[in-house]
């Protein structure tokens, strides 16, 4: 007599061990290696969820990404690993992408007339729309303005005063 057995062969998913790398810093390049282990005889494959700003090498599992100021906050991270037989396995985490402060921007500023041996106050407010800063809003800002050859320029909080040297008159710069 023969007897036959019907073998059911259960396929193991895939584990990732690795632990992952939570803080990451905008505008700087983050990278994780994620590691797996599978008891199965399949070929591993690694592939991103979320965030988009992240990427995977769908063979060795190594993420990376430049994460940019819209990023910055917490995020939650998905990764999928499958080993080509059905098993899947996945891990969850939350990044901590923190902000890195950009320098504002300033934008050609309108030539100044100024009147010799007299003093001119610059009103910082009034140059609101020569300056962008994606991290402060434009009351946050400090102002440094300093003379170049021929003025001197000394600054406030709200605002700047230029003088000219006595009895100089022509073309100067300052520096803002």
């Amino acid at each position: 007599d023969t007897l036959e057995y019907q073998l059911t062969v259960i396929n193991t998913p895939p584990g990732i061990t690795s632990s992952p790398v939570l803080t990451a810093w905008e505008e700087l390049s983050y990278s994780y290696d994620v590691n797996c282990s599978d008891d199965g005889q399949g070929d591993i494959r690694y592939r991103i969820l979320e965030p988009a700003w992240l990427t995977i090498d769908s063979l060795s599992g190594l993420i990376t990404g430049v994460p940019r100021n819209s990023d910055v906050g917490i995020d939650t991270v998905r990764i999928e690993v499958s080993d080509g037989n059905g098993g899947v396995g996945l891990q969850v985490y939350t990044i901590n992408v923190r902000n890195v402060n950009d320098p504002p921007v300033l934008a050609q500023i309108p030539e100044l007339v100024i009147q010799e041996d007299q003093d001119t106050v610059i009103v910082f407010k009034n140059w609101q729309s020569y300056v962008t800063d994606i991290d402060n809003d434009f009351t946050e800002l400090n102002w440094l303005i300093e003379g170049r050859n021929n003025i001197t320029a000394v600054s406030g909080i709200d605002s700047a005063t230029i003088s000219p040297e006595e009895n100089w008159y022509g073309i100067d710069s300052v520096m803002v």
